[in-house]
Parts: C-alpha cells; sequence; structure tokens
C-alpha cells in the first residue's frame, strides 16, 4: 500500500482477484487505516479460507467498517464465525452486501443470531442468491422483527415459497419495518405475490415481488 494510505476511507477491489501475497498485504495495511469506511471485496475470489483472515483483520484492527460489500465470492456457512463476530463487535457497520453467494440457511441463521445483539447495528442487508429457503427465511425474519433497525432487506433470488407468506406479511406490518424490501425471483404463487405488493403498498413501503 502506498504512503497516505493511513487517511483512505474507501478502498474498492471490486472484479480483482486476490493472491495469497495480495491479500496479506491488505491484512497488514488494515491495522494502519483507522479512518477506512468502506470496504468493497465483491467479485474478488475470496471464497472461504481467505474470508476468514480478512474477517479477522477487520475485527482486530481499529477500522470501524460503515459498508462491507462482499458479493460474488462463492462464500458459505464456513466463513460466518468470522462474520457473525464482526457484525457483533463492530458497532459501526451498517450496510452489509452477501449478494450471490452460498450461505444457505446454516450460514443465514448464523447471521440471524448476531443481528439480534444489542451492538448490531446493521441497516441495510442484502442476501440475494444464497441459496435460502423456508427454514433460514423464518429464522432470519424473526431476528429482524425483534431487532427493528433494518431499513433495507434484499432476499431476491432464493426459495422461499408461500409458506413465509406469514412472516413476511408479519414483518412487513410490523411499525419498524424495513423501508425496502426485495423478493423478486422467489417461488410465490401469483397470490401471495399479489398480496405481499399490496400490503407492502396499504404501509408505505416499497416490496419488489416480480
Amino acid at each position: 500500500m502506498e504512503q497516505g494510505a493511513g487517511r483512505l476511507e474507501s478502498l474498492v477491489f471490486s472484479d480483482i482477484p486476490f493472491t495469497d501475497s495480495g491479500l496479506n498485504l491488505l491484512r497488514c495495511a488494515l491495522y494502519t487505516m483507522p479512518l477506512l469506511r468502506k470496504l468493497d471485496l465483491s467479485k474478488t475470489q475470496l471464497q472461504d479460507g481467505m474470508a476468514n483472515l480478512l474477517l479477522n483483520s477487520l475485527r482486530t484492527s481499529d477500522c470501524r467498517i460503515e459498508k462491507l460489500w462482499m458479493y460474488s465470492n462463492k462464500l458459505t456457512h464456513r466463513c460466518c464465525g468470522e462474520l457473525t463476530k464482526l457484525i457483533c463487535e463492530d458497532r459501526a457497520l451498517t450496510d452489509l452486501n452477501l449478494n450471490d453467494n452460498h450461505l444457505g440457511d446454516s450460514g443465514v441463521r448464523a447471521l440471524s443470531e448476531a443481528l439480534r445483539q444489542n451492538s448490531c447495528k446493521i441497516q441495510q442487508l442484502r442476501f440475494w442468491n444464497n441459496g435460502l429457503t423456508d427454514r433460514g427465511c423464518r429464522v432470519l425474519l424473526s431476528a429482524i422483527r425483534m431487532k427493528g433497525t433494518l431499513t433495507h432487506l434484499d432476499l431476491a433470488g432464493n426459495s422461499i415459497t408461500d409458506q413465509s407468506s406469514c412472516d413476511l406479511l408479519s414483518l412487513i406490518q410490523t411499525p419498524t419495518r424495513p423501508h425496502w424490501i426485495c423478493l423478486r425471483g422467489n417461488r410465490f404463487t401469483p397470490a401471495r405475490r399479489s398480496e405481499l405488493f399490496s400490503q407492502g403498498s396499504a404501509g408505505g413501503i416499497t416490496v419488489i415481488v416480480r
């Protein structure tokens, strides 16, 4: 990293595949970047091993990341241990983008426990195309309703069905509901899609279902 990196507030590595040496350089640099607020690691081919090392460095450095984008990195539930620790310990983190990974129900359930913690300040959460089913969705929605701080929720492109409609309607009708919910590309029947959309409109929030 160049001299003066300690003053950086944003780092974007999107579409730049990481090597082991590049990852090690970034991990060392994080300890000299107390002002860093946004880190975009999307499409960098991190996968679980590299992600765990990097998340640990973020957690133990003086960085107070507000925006962490890690979409399209083939991440699975195996990186959720370090990720949940970061969510609970970094009170500045408000925007987490995990779109297009492979977290599945087990990964989302682990992250849901972190969302319940008082220290968690997440406001924008993106889980598009993560293999989420009704089982994981139910746990996630319960955590979001209890926490009441989320403003944006992206669950598009998963395998959520009508079985989750009652939980989704309950969230939509909660006073502390998100302002924007994307459910496009799931497995709802036309009747359920219409109901979710109309209930969102009636409550003054944006619900995208098609």
